[in-house]
């Protein structure tokens, strides 16, 4: 089982460096030195793609394409019946959910590469060649870069550590996070990085703190007699946990990247300038807003998904049981949804202060130009190394409890 271990670790990391090489290879028809000397796109831009995208390298893209794809997917499963059917059908129809969501991660790619390829055609200096079928080669490369990111994570996510995709953002992120550190401590001195690094440190603590905490609604069975034996009786409990899955600030971060890079590419007119200078700005209030209100929305969201109240009241009707002090049935599901909510709201307040905690130092330090978007950065990095460490613990725990499960 340690060599099991081994060979995924092993595999992970041959993945993330086949991933960071095609970040670093330029793409075809693109003059490097010329691409250097300009702006392309905004700051999220080169944070959430590791500077792969500003860079025009064949994988720019990054596993934003299946972020987006799967969000969508998200979002028709909870609100089309055929979609919902199909998550509830089993295997088969997971299947087929996810060819639909690779399928539109595909599309998706060819829309963003076809935006990033407009916005070139605004600075012909940095191409070789603006004819039909250089741009056409672009579009392409670019598409078949996000297929072979997809391909990469689902390696992963089948043979690795980890889900593939959070892997190759974290890989993204910590390819750009320890340079923004060492700018802090060149600009700014040690006793300020000093700060920051207390502040990931309480981050982490308090995303572990959340992350355990459960909320026990009492359940009580009702006593039976058959013949002349009690059945029944019996207490336990259903639990709901504090906070929302920190997955909901991928979505975030994803739909951050696509308005970043829309507003970058695009022709630099009327409210595209603005808005691109409020996206570009690491301190601006108005993203800050908009980025904690997405985080908001995307919690409840999925807090209004994760639980069907009414399936687990009618499940504990079904089967003579109650929460003492609520009657069973219609009662029962609205205490349920009224407890989930008010578990979301904390959570999702939670993620907020959590993710801009880091930017909110770093105004006050004064370091917010040399650790630009760093919260959102630092919260999705921490998130994802803990989903890693944790799936790691599982397979070294694995061999232990094997005699178990044959």
């Amino acid at each position: 089982m340690r060599h099991r271990l081994a060979r995924k670790i092993l595999l992970t990391l041959l993945v993330v460096v086949v991933f960071r090489l095609g970040q670093n290879l330029p793409l075809p028809g693109v003059d490097v030195r010329a691409v250097r000397e300009y702006d392309l796109f905004p700051g999220p831009v080169r944070l959430l793609t590791g500077h792969a995208l500003p860079r025009l390298a064949v994988l720019g893209l990054g596993p934003y394409p299946w972020f987006a794809a799967a969000g969508v997917m998200y979002a028709l499963t909870a609100v089309v019946p055929r979609f919902a059917a199909l998550s509830e059908a089993g295997p088969e129809g997971v299947a087929v959910l996810r060819r639909a969501t690779r399928g539109l991660a595909v599309v998706t790619s060819a829309g963003l590469a076809v935006v990033v390829t407009f916005g070139l055609t605004r600075l012909p200096q940095v191409l070789r060649s603006s004819g039909a079928l250089s741009l056409a080669v672009l579009v392409v490369t670019l598409t078949a870069g996000g297929l072979v990111t997809m391909w990469l994570a689902e390696l992963v996510t089948e043979r690795g550590i980890g889900d593939g995709y959070g892997v190759l953002l974290a890989t993204q992120l910590l390819a750009v996070l320890p340079g923004e550190f060492r700018a802090v401590l060149a600009s700014r001195g040690t006793a300020v990085l000093v700060a920051l690094l207390l502040v990931v440190v309480a981050m982490v603590a308090g995303i572990a703190f959340m992350e355990g905490g459960r909320r026990a609604i009492p359940v009580q069975y009702a006593k039976r007699m058959i013949g002349r034996r009690s059945h029944g009786g019996t207490s336990t409990v259903v639990e709901l946990p504090v906070g929302p899955d920190r997955s909901v600030t991928a979505p975030a971060a994803t739909l951050l990247f696509l308005v970043a890079l829309v507003a970058g590419a695009w022709p630099d007119t009327g409210w595209l300038r603005a808005l691109r200078t409020h996206v570009s700005a690491p301190a601006d209030p108005w993203r800050l807003s908009v980025l904690a209100a997405l985080v908001v929305l995307f919690a409840l969201f999925h807090a209004a998904t994760r639980l069907d109240a009414e399936a687990v009241a009618d499940r504990l009707r079904r089967e003579g049981a109650f929460v003492p002090g609520i009657r069973p049935g219609r009662p029962t599901a609205e205490y349920l949804s009224y407890v989930n909510l008010r578990l979301t709201t904390v959570g999702a307040l939670y993620l907020v202060a959590v993710t801009l905690a880091v930017t909110g130092v770093s105004v006050l330090l004064g370091a917010e130009h040399k650790l630009p978007y760093g919260g959102e950065a630092l919260f999705l990095v921490v998130g994802l190394a803990a989903d890693t460490l944790t799936t790691v613990n599982t397979e070294r725990l694995l061999p232990r409890y094997e005699a178990y499960l044959r």
